[in-house]
């Protein structure tokens, strides 16, 4: 993320939780242990940070997701207040690779677990070095 993008404390501590989610709550395995790390979160926040924090506002609103692809300037926060849903944006996305004609046609459902896959697949792609092992049952 590049400093100018961010001029309001609270957009940074997003930004912060978000990628403490990436990189710590993306590993765990089973709900009990994503619950006491979010709370964990919201408490550090708390002991922290100025401004009042809650597990409902950072976790429960919906699906927090940065990226250079979701419409902004750089790396930024979708925000559906602006008029467009992910879906459309992945769809918009998905018809501007269909139009260099070498590449194959895929015919694509973006539901909500599909886009929050899709945004960390495009994150750790991005990052140097970046890996990660998928694996696809079904």
């Amino acid at each position: 993320a590049e400093p100018y993008s961010y001029k309001a404390p609270n957009q940074m501590v997003r930004l912060w939780v978000h990628e403490v989610c990436r990189c710590f709550h993306d590993r765990l395995i089973n709900n009990e242990d994503k619950g006491w790390f979010t709370q964990e979160v919201v408490k550090i926040l708390d002991a922290n940070f100025e401004g009042s924090y809650s597990h409902k506002d950072l976790f429960e609103s919906g699906p927090m997701i940065f990226g250079n692809w979701v419409g902004g300037a750089g790396y930024c926060e979708f925000d559906s207040k602006k008029g467009r849903s992910l879906d459309q944006i992945c769809n918009e996305r998905l018809e501007e690779y269909h139009e260099t004609p070498s590449n194959p046609k895929m015919e694509l459902v973006f539901f909500d677990d599909a886009i929050m896959h899709l945004s960390r697949v495009t994150r750790i792609m991005q990052l140097p070095k970046g890996n990660a092992l998928l694996v696809g049952l079904g």
